[in-house]
């Protein structure tokens, strides 16, 4: 975290008015997945480099059993939020030049009359971001580009001590309402253990449920996809943008290219149903909400016993990876000297993708 004296000192060396400075510029590739009708600029939005973005959606694989189950306990956030559930959606390639001086990253999520965090109003249509440095809210800057590792968000190991000892404190409350209160009582002998960071994702509804050999399937592999993928998420927000105002920024956007999200996920169900096909024809017809083909999908993704461990294996990264960066590359990349769009227009017949790039 940056002082305050270190924080003026870097807010008087941004570049010149509508630059990033030149002496912290550094170029990433990132993604983003939205609604057809919303900027492919990310303005007060989150992306994420190849692996990070992957991540996000390798998760909408789960929702299917995850949403179904009546018993879950956590937050359904995930299953109403509308750049996972809607149709339609389009995924962007984004070529930005930042300035690598990071803040803490913030959730940017589309809000729909309430954020989903704060469970504030706020106005429908745009975007809401959340400082995720719960202990500092104030500790994300919005003049500078947010960054956050998917490990660190999303990965919490326990030590056998701790499972243990939660385990013996709360194991009988666990899956109830009763949970958190639970926690709280015996703070004084969690933090003795060493195990109140951990503790937080203890109980289902106050953090991402652990991942153990009573787990469900969906909460095991939720996690697992963060440790197969890791990656990067960033958080760019209208105060840091690099437009046509006298103003000192932090990030622009150098050229970017646009897809239907179908076309990224019909090429990488089709790469992980020829790794695993053995699995997926016990499954017959192509069913992506069935227990079988997920099943079958996260087995091939993260390995045959990611369902109830943090044991990770299953199919290469790159070849994932290579999936969803590939969907961007069906026809050749055009070099832009100025900032530049495209539109890659894709036709799904529930099978194969056909994709063309069309001015936009």
């Amino acid at each position: 975290m940056l002082s305050m004296w270190q924080l003026s000192l870097l807010l008087v060396s941004l570049a010149a008015a509508g630059e990033v400075d030149p002496k912290h510029a550094t170029k990433i590739k990132v993604y983003h997945v939205h609604a057809a009708n919303v900027s492919n600029i990310p303005i007060d939005m989150d992306t994420g480099d190849a692996p990070g973005d992957l991540f996000f959606l390798l998760d909408e694989f789960l929702l299917p059993l995850q949403c179904a189950d009546p018993t879950y306990f956590y937050d359904k956030f995930e299953c109403l939020n509308p750049e996972h559930r809607s149709k339609g959606l389009v995924a962007t390639e984004l070529e930005l030049e930042v300035d690598a001086r990071f803040t803490n990253y913030s959730g940017c999520n589309f809000c729909t009359g309430t954020d989903p965090f704060t469970h504030k109003p706020c106005e429908a249509g745009t975007y809401v971001c959340d400082c995720m440095n719960f202990l500092n809210p104030k500790g994300c800057d919005r003049r500078l580009v947010g960054m956050e590792t998917v490990v660190k968000e999303f990965v919490h190991d326990v030590t056998d001590q701790c499972k243990e000892t939660l385990e013996d404190v709360c194991g009988h409350v666990r899956y109830s309402k009763w949970c958190p209160l639970c926690l709280a009582r015996h703070q004084k002998l969690l933090n003795q253990s060493t195990c109140s960071a951990e503790a937080t994702a203890y109980c289902p509804g106050i953090g991402f449920p652990l991942c153990a050999s009573d787990s469900k399937n969906f909460d095991c592999w939720h996690m697992n996809i963060a440790r197969k993928t890791q990656g990067l998420w960033f958080s760019t927000f209208r105060e840091g943008y690099c437009d046509d105002t006298e103003k000192p920024c932090s990030w622009k956007v150098l050229a970017s290219r646009t897809i239907q999200e179908d076309c990224i996920k019909t090429r990488l169900v089709e790469t992980v149903e020829d790794e695993g096909s053995r699995c997926f024809e016990q499954c017959g017809t192509r069913n992506q909400s069935s227990p079988c083909w997920v099943g079958c999908f996260f087995t091939t993704v993260l390995g045959p016993e990611a369902h109830n461990s943090t044991r990770v294996t299953g199919m290469p990264l790159e070849k994932l990876t290579d999936a969803w960066t590939g969907s961007f590359q069906a026809q050749p990349h055009v070099s832009h000297t100025h900032m530049s769009h495209e539109f890659l227009s894709c036709r799904d017949d529930g099978q194969t993708s056909k994709c063309e790039i069309k001015p936009h």
